[in-house]
């Protein structure tokens, strides 16, 4: 068989190892007045859907603050009290309203905003004879009862039932600031069929593997090179693919399903990969021992991963046709390193910069992520929800650079999001400015195989008293938190304030969550919120 026309394909019916995300929905003031409201996580696709808000009977659009939903008792007597909130004439809040996922999720939690003037009260979230009934009245994060599974794309029905309410002002009310799932993502293949809520698994999984070039690829132990060869597994897990080009030849990438972009395969289904070869001038290596790696390694040997931050994603205010919204980071790593810049918003079209630093030289700016020149080489699982978000991938050297983001005509809220598609390099910094009034977070993912030393500083910018505490993301495990370094162990240096909060932690790899609020509740404050990783 010519060596220009092997054609190889993997062809995988395995059962994943699967991992659930915690995934939030925060409400606040773009959501006012809305018939309903949509919600689209942007790294695992979830979105959550409200319509139909209703006070007693009457249909009504969603009353939102940044406090959350309100939801206010109709019209009446109760506990003796009399309540008038507006109902009847269509100006109050809804008591109940209808949701749904796009994915099956399970129950986790919700938060409670503000409560004015109630006494006892509780949520009763149903949907079809499931239910959960969560009785609580004060500002908070609670667990739902009843964590049961809701069913993708058919309505549920949260209901708020007030039975005692104090007097003064006449309106009453509870605000739902969050609601949390948790979230496992998967495929259904065509092996796989249910009974009821349970799985039945293929008996075998096979794997075929084939070739476009010269080289090998290794299923773990196993062995395939220049032509077809077939293996059946019978355990499910993870496996890992492994390239190695033979002489005169490089690897140039993988296509087809987009699981096989990162040499790890999770999958339940029978899945179609290509591992593309292409030629080049000879190597210099004769056992033909030179790996490549996914894309974006700049050199040839990338078969270990740099242990350090891959992702990380803020919050942020958007600004209409000026960039106040700007974040720092710095890359580490020999040679270019591909990373993915996302912006995205619920209500907003964003543009996104990326600038060197200090220079403010434009790296790569966008508005729509499908106009971008490298759009088709964007990973699935990186593509973004909507045509208005904006992004790019870029290949950039070691450096410190800034990424803003902004929009032509609108305020509002979104996110910023960057992914290093190599495996050589590691984002060692990343700072933004944080604001009062909202729930300022940092994400970040660690991989590798090393602890790390991360340092996490809230110093205040203006009229801001830090205080910061650090989550691993799934389950919401607080680790620590901090409203005075003074207090903390093992701060390498002096924070500007006796005020700023600030942790030094070893962490292992896997994916947490930074918070800065304000002690004081202020309304009006700034503070530069930073991830930095300490090099041991």
């Amino acid at each position: 068989m010519s060596k220009y026309n092997i054609l190889t394909t993997i062809l995988l019916s395995i059962h994943s190892i699967t991992f659930a995300a915690s995934v939030s929905f925060s409400f606040g003031l773009k959501d006012n007045n809305l018939s309903s409201i949509t919600k689209t996580d942007a790294f695992t696709g979830l979105t959550l859907t409200l319509s139909n808000p209703k006070c007693d009977s009457t249909s009504l659009n969603f009353k939102v603050d940044n406090d959350g939903i309100m939801l206010e008792p109709p019209n009446g007597v109760i506990g003796g009290i009399t309540v008038d909130n507006g109902c009847d004439s269509g100006g109050g809040s809804s008591d109940n309203f209808s949701l749904a996922f796009n994915k099956d999720v399970t129950l986790q939690s919700y938060s409670i905003g503000y409560d004015q003037d109630v006494n006892t009260a509780s949520f009763n979230l149903t949907q079809g004879s499931n239910s959960s009934n969560n009785t609580s009245i004060s500002t908070g994060t609670y667990a739902f009862n009843t964590p049961f599974i809701l069913t993708n794309n058919i309505t549920a029905n949260l209901l708020a039932s007030f039975t005692s309410v104090q007097g003064g002002y006449s309106i009453k009310t509870i605000q739902l600031k969050t609601i949390t799932v948790n979230y496992t993502p998967e495929e259904e293949p065509e092996e796989v069929s249910r009974k009821g809520n349970a799985r039945i698994l293929p008996d075998k999984l096979n794997i075929t593997i084939n070739f476009k070039g010269e080289g090998t690829v290794n299923l773990d132990s196993k062995i395939c090179k220049n032509e077809e060869c077939t293996y059946t597994l019978k355990s499910a897990k993870r496996y890992y693919l492994k390239t190695y080009p033979a002489a005169g030849y490089e690897f140039s990438h993988w296509s087809g399903n987009r699981d096989c972009n990162n040499n790890n395969i999770y999958l339940i289904g029978t899945t179609v990969c290509t591992a593309n070869f292409k030629e080049t001038n000879p190597t210099t290596n004769p056992d033909n021992s030179t790996q490549t790696g996914s894309t974006g390694d700049s050199g040839t040997n990338n078969d270990s991963v740099s242990s350090g931050i891959f992702r990380i994603n803020t919050r942020a205010d958007i600004y209409a046709d000026k960039v106040e919204s700007i974040a720092g980071f710095t890359i580490k790593g020999d040679g270019n390193h591909s990373i993915m810049f996302r912006g995205f918003s619920d209500n907003v079209d964003t543009i996104i910069t990326v600038l060197e630093f200090p220079s403010q030289k434009i790296v790569a700016s966008n508005d729509n992520w499908q106009d971008d020149i490298r759009a088709d080489e964007v990973p699935q699982h990186l593509k973004l929800p909507n045509e208005s978000d904006s992004g790019a991938l870029v290949d950039l050297p070691a450096g410190n650079y800034t990424i803003a983001i902004n929009s032509h005509d609108k305020i509002g809220r979104g996110g910023i999001v960057m992914d290093l598609l190599s495996k050589t390099a590691k984002i060692t910094r990343f700072n933004t400015i944080a604001s009062t009034g909202h729930a300022d977070q940092i994400g970040f993912i660690i991989r590798g195989d090393q602890n790390q030393k991360v340092l996490i500083r809230g110093m205040e910018h203006t009229n801001f008293d830090p205080t910061i505490k650090l989550e691993k993301q799934i389950g919401r495990i607080l680790l620590d938190s901090n409203e005075n370094w003074e207090d903390a162990v093992g701060i390498p240096k002096p924070l500007p304030k006796t005020k700023d909060a600030g942790l030094m932690l070893e962490l292992e790899p896997t994916a947490y969550i930074a918070t800065v609020s304000d002690s004081n509740d202020n309304k009006n404050g700034k503070a530069v919120f930073s991830i930095m990783i300490r090099e041991k």
